[in-house]
């Protein structure tokens, strides 16, 4: 089975799997959608098919949904995760981007919007729909883009290596443990470096170093 035409909808709820199935299939460019109605049977088929990307329904008990994703990324640690939830309310938005999501949509978002946040999660990017942007928005007005508590600076979105290669930067890891640590070589890691001072405006390795621990520690 061809994971990049593989999607997985995890949701209690039959109607809404049926729903989701259809949207992917005849919207999203996706062929095969697999469904699950539990937390075990979303692990199961996680190992099993490793789709390009899961689709987590949070309309009855938020908090379970936060471990699942956490679950889900602890297995397979670049797996693209979409939340989808009745309301954006701003704990659970954040907890679920601390917890890896990469994308998070409401059921009153345009359909146009669930789109938009399915390709840009299967290319590894964020997406926050405008509901629940505007309920992280920080004091000057400007939304903030989260990753794990890292910006994605405006429009310039992280991908999953670019947001792992910061977090464990501010960890203080040098290019060659960085490279040790997520299997990559140092060259690698050094284009990434590159990459997210120009997202982040950073003017060097040790700004972006030190941003990158202050994120750490809010």
């Amino acid at each position: 089975m061809n994971p990049a035409a593989v999607s997985l909808i995890v949701s209690k709820e039959p109607l809404v799997r049926l729903g989701m199935r259809h949207f992917l299939m005849e919207s999203a460019g996706i062929s095969v959608c697999l469904e699950a109605c539990g937390s075990m049977d979303a692990m199961r088929q996680l190992m099993e098919h490793k789709p390009a990307l899961v689709i987590v329904f949070a309309c009855d008990r938020p908090l379970e949904v936060v471990r699942l994703v956490r679950e889900l990324r602890r297995k397979r640690r670049s797996q693209p995760v979409l939340v989808v939830s009745r309301t954006a309310e701003e704990d659970h938005v954040r907890r679920c981007l601390d917890a890896g999501v990469l994308g998070y949509t409401t059921t009153g978002d345009d359909l146009n919007e669930l789109r938009l946040a399915c390709a840009a999660v299967m290319r590894g990017d964020m997406h926050l729909s405008k509901s629940a942007a505007r309920v992280i928005q920080g004091a000057n007005g400007h939304s903030k883009n989260w990753h794990g508590g890292m910006p994605a600076s405006g429009t310039k979105t992280l991908t999953v290596r670019e947001v792992e290669v910061f977090r464990l930067m501010g960890s203080g890891l040098g290019c060659k443990e960085l490279a040790a640590q997520l299997g990559i070589s140092v060259k690698t890691v050094e284009t990434h470096q590159m990459r997210l001072k120009e997202k982040l405006q950073a003017r060097s390795c040790d700004e972006l170093r030190n941003l990158a621990r202050a994120r750490r520690e809010n």
